[in-house]
């Protein structure tokens, strides 16, 4: 399937690879918020907290994905290929039905499994260090 996502404005369909069930959600989930700023006078009952600037933290995204060859050869080709772009530093990923580009670096595999070397689904996990930078198409 071609126009599904772009990794640093390639098509991941040049790896043979497709979003597995649940990308979009990962994607989607949204960031949790920094603690706020707390002062714990022992003049005063209870703490005050300050609420008026609310802050995201970086945020953890597994991304799952299909990946497809058409031999075993192929398929170890572009499963290398596929992991040497996506382990590179920062990576851009353009998702056009959610309308956002995301910056993210690499920084785990979650899960893997191949069936018979001709496609494997893989979960990588990805950090987000600024939520709120991302493009919208």
């Amino acid at each position: 399937m071609t126009g599904q996502a772009y990794i640093n404005n390639r098509d991941i369909s040049f790896w043979g690879a497709s979003f597995s069930k649940g990308a979009y959600e990962a994607l989607l989930k949204p960031a949790s918020v920094k603690e706020n700023v707390r002062n714990e006078s022992r003049l005063e009952d209870g703490v005050r907290e300050d609420t008026g600037n609310v802050r995201l933290n970086e945020r953890t995204v597994n991304v799952p994905f299909w990946i497809s060859g058409t031999s075993e050869s192929d398929y170890l080709a572009k499963y290398e290929a596929f992991l040497e772009e996506v382990t590179s530093g920062l990576i851009t990923l353009k998702v056009p039905a959610l309308k956002k580009t995301y910056k993210l670096i690499y920084s785990d595999c979650a899960s893997y499994g191949h069936y018979n070397l001709t496609k494997g689904k893989i979960i990588l996990k990805f950090k987000e260090p600024n939520p709120t930078d991302r493009e919208f198409l």
